[in-house]
């Protein structure tokens, strides 16, 4: 057996230089919530064993003010998905019960293991399966971001300072932070 590199290797992305650029009111899909978000930009290093490696470049992502993650990332899982490991949790439970104990050719059959997954795969689906109807649909993210209203504070979130008009946005004098709209949906 091969050892699992991923385990093995640390690796990750430094995010460098973050810098704010702007700022919007938005639909956070992490705290469900109307939310104010800000642009950051950071060069991104790609890094093994904490050496950076690979220069990736200059990145600008939008994130919520409260929780600090992707606004428009989604959170919960696919209804599709779901079923799909009802499916699974369904076949598991075909192939336990047409498995019969001892006969299998193995010397390892454990009667008491065979019929644990026996009765555990059809109750984890029984559980699946309610929580599945039963789960509330998933928020329509565009549905959402009709109803935000653009900002329209005369202060800056960042500085407090009075914002001036440089067209086509508002810009803090002091800061630089734009005020931004929402992109058209």
């Amino acid at each position: 057996m091969y050892p699992r590199l991923d385990v093995l290797v640390i690796h990750g992305t430094y995010h460098w230089q973050r810098r704010l650029l702007a700022f919007r009111n938005d639909y956070c899909l992490t705290c469900g919530q109307p939310r104010l978000a800000y642009l950051h930009r950071t060069f991104d290093v790609l890094h093994v064993f904490f050496v950076p490696i690979l220069p990736l470049g200059f990145w600008k992502r939008w994130r919520c003010a409260a929780c600090g993650e992707n606004p428009h990332a989604r959170v919960a899982t696919a209804r599709s998905l779901k079923w799909v490991g009802i499916v699974l949790l369904l076949l598991f439970t075909v192939v336990f019960w047409t498995v019969t104990p001892g006969r299998t050719g193995g010397k390892d059959d454990d009667p008491a293991m065979i019929w644990t997954f026996r009765l555990g795969f059809p109750v984890a689906a029984a559980f699946a399966i309610r929580h599945t109807l039963r789960a509330k649909p998933p928020e329509r993210l565009a549905e959402k971001l009709r109803t935000i209203v653009p900002n329209r504070d005369s202060t800056c979130p960042r500085c407090a300072t009075t914002l001036t008009v440089a067209s086509p946005w508002y810009r803090c004098g002091r800061c630089g932070l734009e005020r931004r709209a929402l992109p058209a949906s």
